[in-house]
């Protein structure tokens, strides 16, 4: 199946067969079955070994806040949609798509695009310019009044002349202490094949040597998927930080929907995708409270590559998940400097150079039914310290 984003977006192109294919879109909201409205806190699964033994399991991930993005089937603005160029960096591509802006829904109330500017260094030699047209929500192309169709939201980096387009979003539900962050996601091109030399990321953030993140390059494979806590890397030697990150090989490629997870708990931040650990890792884990947020960019640096003019890149997600904890400690304080771009001077690493690498089958798995009960069964016991409803997060897990 071709992965193209005029395969989503131009039904000229399709036949009704690949267009459901390609979509993959479930028929059901999970927000309406999820009974988390009834619940006092919110537990996630922990880390299990390869061990059969139960006595090495951690202890569950307790969370207080639970919040839930569904951008399918979602009621779109009244108004007319507005249109862009299939090619923004082309004058004389008349063609166009219907897009719904981010900062023009609801969700605005919870998510901020960013619209600020980075100059270029010699490091970073393409300038970076952050616009709110490059966050939009995208109609399902088969959608009618009587027959509204899916919906998701969709991130765009774009290569002109003198600088590159950019996108990013942060969260505007406060400072967040420890959270389950999940989100179904894949990236997208107006061709079959993603454009080399854009990074998409999503993360917490602090400041750059407080922050816990999922990046994929595309001028790599795209099965490969880097994991990390900041920082990673030591500008003085050039070489990768040794237990800070870890460069997987996923079993399907991010061109495919995928639930992506970050957990960042006390001493620990771990990786999964479609449910499947990753990677786990101990090392420079934050310890301050964080903001949410993704991006989508390009600065023609070693990290993220330089995209050729005229390409453009997508990252479509379909819904983000997010329990989490906050704290009255250290949230005044503003954070003074942007997250997520990468500068160095070399692309280190490799496989062969992760810290702590898995495939998806070799990764730690899901907690079976056994390991369930013994954890609800420690949620009961939290109960005398103020949770009397716990909810079990990953059995209702929206896929």
């Amino acid at each position: 199946m071709k992965l193209l984003l005029t395969t989503l977006i131009l039904p000229s192109l399709l036949s009704t067969h690949l267009l459901a294919t390609a979509l993959s879109i479930p028929n059901t909201n999970p927000q309406e079955t999820h009974p988390h409205a009834n619940c006092d806190c919110y537990i996630t699964s922990s880390f299990s070994s390869n061990s059969n033994n139960n006595s090495d399991l951690a202890p569950p991930a307790y969370f207080t806040h639970y919040r839930f993005w569904d951008f399918r089937n979602t009621p779109l603005p009244q108004t007319a949609p507005e249109t862009t160029q299939t090619n923004p960096s082309n004058p004389h591509d008349t063609s166009t798509i219907e897009i719904y802006p981010l900062t023009k829904t609801l969700f605005s109330h919870d998510w901020r695009v960013q619209t600020w500017d980075r100059e270029a260094t010699d490091i970073s030699p393409v300038p970076m310019k952050n616009t709110d047209g490059n966050v939009f929500l995208l109609k399902h192309p088969a959608s009618t009044p009587r027959d509204p169709r899916s919906s998701f939201l969709v991130l765009r980096t774009t290569r002109f002349q003198d600088h590159a387009s950019t996108a990013e979003v942060e969260g505007l539900f406060g400072y967040i202490y420890h959270c389950s962050l999940r989100l179904r996601m894949r990236m997208m091109s107006r061709d079959d094949i993603i454009p080399q030399g854009s990074c998409a990321g999503i993360f917490t953030y602090r400041s750059s040597i407080c922050e816990s993140d999922i990046e994929i390059l595309t001028s790599e494979d795209s099965h490969t998927i880097h994991y990390a806590n900041q920082p990673d890397y030591d500008p003085i030697s050039d070489t990768l930080i040794p237990g800070a990150s870890s460069i997987v090989n996923l079993t399907k490629p991010w061109t495919s929907w995928t639930t992506h997870r970050l957990d960042w708990v006390t001493d620990m931040s771990a990786w999964y995708a479609d449910g499947q650990l990753q990677s786990k890792s101990n090392y420079s884990v934050p310890n301050r409270p964080s903001i949410v947020a993704m991006n989508l960019w390009s600065n023609g640096g070693n990290w993220s590559g330089d995209m050729k003019v005229g390409d453009s890149v997508f990252m479509g997600i379909e819904w983000i998940e997010l329990v989490y904890n906050v704290t009255e400690t250290d949230q005044d304080l503003p954070i003074k400097d942007h997250p997520g771009h990468r500068d160095r001077y070399h692309r280190v690493g490799g496989l062969a150079s992760a810290s702590a690498s898995f495939s998806s089958s070799a990764g730690g798995n899901m907690l079976d039914e056994e390991d369930v009960e013994l954890q609800m069964a420690k949620a009961k016991e939290k109960s005398d310290d103020g949770c009397q409803r716990p909810c079990w997060i990953d059995p209702w897990h929206p896929v």
